[in-house]
């Protein structure tokens, strides 16, 4: 037997609260006397690598590897039942015959650490590559684009500050929109103080190093005194799109339907050209500590 990847159902994160359990399933099996494949023995440890390809492919992977049978789960977190508790699915799949033996739905109390191991990622399963690279001379190409927070694990406490760097190529521009709990949308790069412009160089830093006095990045969960799963939608494109219906959380905190329709943001995505995303998602609340 072996045990694939567990992963965060509603983004396909595979994190150190994914690990944790599928560390806690092989022991099971292990105590239970069954033989189970070690991960090493495909040839390469699924924990190490950057990003997955589709949810399916990892069985491809572990037919190779001799199992007969194949465990892969997904998870659903529900932070704010008292206690905070995610509802873990695992699947029995055959290999031999590619059918699902068996489906288990469990109950699994969070542990007091769980925002920052569910912020804790190490690959993504609907994902081919976290990374873009291609060849930028034509305008229909997508440019390179790679995005990160400065606070690892991405968990972060009421008011806490953060940072984006973006790495990409010059001549490109920056656009970075708030994707709140409720999917409305804020504008947060460029502002009134920061004008939609092309960088003069490949890296670029939200708020800048030299604004820090006069500008924060600062997180407040959807609700307080609980914890919210947000992202920052980090677009690089080699020409302009208008953002300018959104609004601007500019000494303001905007929850809930105060923000922007997510809708009109992926119309105009999806007319726009020469444009790459990455998303960052991030928790903020209470469990994320200081």
């Amino acid at each position: 037997m072996a045990v694939g990847v567990i992963y965060d159902d509603s983004c396909g994160d595979v994190t150190a609260l994914s690990n944790r359990w599928r560390n806690e399933i092989e022991d099971v099996l292990t105590n239970a006397k069954i033989n189970v494949k070690a991960r090493q023995d495909i040839g390469f440890i699924i924990d190490d690598i950057d990003s997955f390809g589709k949810a399916g492919d990892e069985q491809k992977i572990w037919e190779s590897s001799g199992a007969d049978l194949l465990i892969l789960g997904s998870y659903q977190l529900q932070p704010n039942n008292k206690p905070p508790q995610a509802q873990l699915t695992l699947k029995l799949l055959d290999v031999n015959t590619s059918s699902v033996r068996q489906t288990l739905h469990t109950i699994k109390k969070l542990p007091a650490d769980w925002g920052k191991s569910a912020a804790q990622c190490s690959g993504n399963v609907f994902q081919e590559s976290v990374e873009v690279l291609v060849d930028s001379s034509s305008p229909e190409k997508k440019p390179p684009l790679s995005a990160t927070f400065d606070r690892k694990p991405a968990c972060f406490p009421s008011g806490g500050a953060g940072t984006v760097h973006v790495q990409t190529e010059a001549g490109t521009r920056v656009y970075l929109l708030n994707l709140a709990a409720d999917q409305s949308v804020t504008l947060l790069y460029p502002n009134t103080r920061l004008p939609d412009q092309k960088l003069n160089s490949g890296r670029f830093e939200f708020p800048p190093a030299a604004l820090s006095k006069e500008m924060q990045l600062q997180f407040y969960p959807l609700v307080a005194g609980q914890m919210s799963r947000e992202s920052i939608k980090v677009i690089v494109s080699y020409f302009p799109i208008d953002f300018s219906y959104l609004p601007v959380p500019e000494n303001t905190i905007y929850a809930g339907a105060q923000g922007g329709d997510i809708k009109q943001v992926l119309a105009s995505l999806k007319n726009a050209r020469g444009w790459s995303e990455r998303v960052l998602d991030y928790w903020v609340g209470p469990e994320c500590g200081e």
